[in-house]
C-alpha cells in the first residue's frame, strides 16, 4: 500500500473518495489488487481497519513522546531554547534600567534584541507599563464609532469626521 493512500482515504466514506475521481489502488503486498474507493462493503472494512491502526499508531508515538520529554525532565534536563542573557546578566539589565539606562542601548550592551531587555525587565517587574485607552469607542448615542487621539496634554480626546482633534474641540462647543 502507498503511504498516501492511508493519509488520503482517512475520514472518508467510500462514496466520499470515488465520488472526486479519486481511486486508491495497492500494487504490492498482502491487500495487492484492491481498489480502496471502492464502495463495497469488504473494501470499506479493509480501508476502516487501516485507518484503525494508523490511529493507533499515532496515539502509540505521542504516549512515547510524553513518557520521553518526562524521562528527561526527570533526569535534570532543562528543555527549551537557552536563554539569551545568563541570571546574572538579567541582573545586571535590571539595575542598568532602574539607575536610567535605555532599553535600546541595554540590548547593544549585551548583543540582543530591546524585545528580550523588555521582556526580562517585565520578568522582574521593573518596568511600569502604562495602559493606553482605546483608539475608538462607541458614541454615547451607540450608533457609530468615534475615534480617539492623544492631545498635547496627556489627554485623549475624539477625533471628529474631518480628523483634528480642534475639529472636534470646535464641535463640541459649537452644540454647547
Amino acid at each position: 500500500m502507498t503511504p498516501s493512500a492511508s493519509a488520503t482515504s482517512r475520514g472518508r466514506r467510500p462514496e466520499e473518495r470515488s465520488g472526486r475521481g479519486l481511486h486508491l489502488r495497492v500494487e504490492s503486498g498482502l491487500l495487492s489488487g484492491i481498489d480502496l474507493a471502492a464502495t463495497d462493503s469488504g473494501t470499506t472494512m479493509v480501508v476502516n481497519v487501516l485507518v484503525a491502526v494508523l490511529q493507533f499508531q499515532r496515539e502509540l508515538i505521542a504516549e512515547s513522546t510524553v513518557e520521553g520529554v518526562a524521562a528527561a525532565v526527570a533526569n535534570g534536563k532543562v528543555l527549551g531554547r537557552p536563554s539569551a542573557l545568563s541570571e546574572k546578566e538579567a541582573a545586571d539589565v535590571v539595575t542598568a534600567y532602574r539607575e536610567g539606562a535605555a532599553v535600546k542601548a541595554l540590548a547593544r550592551q549585551y548583543s540582543t534584541s530591546p524585545r528580550t531587555i523588555r521582556r526580562v525587565l517585565d520578568d522582574a517587574k521593573a518596568r511600569e507599563v502604562r495602559k493606553r485607552p482605546p483608539t475608538w469607542r462607541r458614541s454615547a448615542a451607540g450608533t457609530r464609532s468615534v475615534a480617539l487621539r492623544p492631545d498635547g496634554a496627556g489627554r485623549w480626546r475624539q477625533v471628529s469626521a474631518g480628523g483634528s482633534a480642534a475639529g472636534a474641540r470646535r464641535a463640541n462647543t459649537r452644540s454647547a
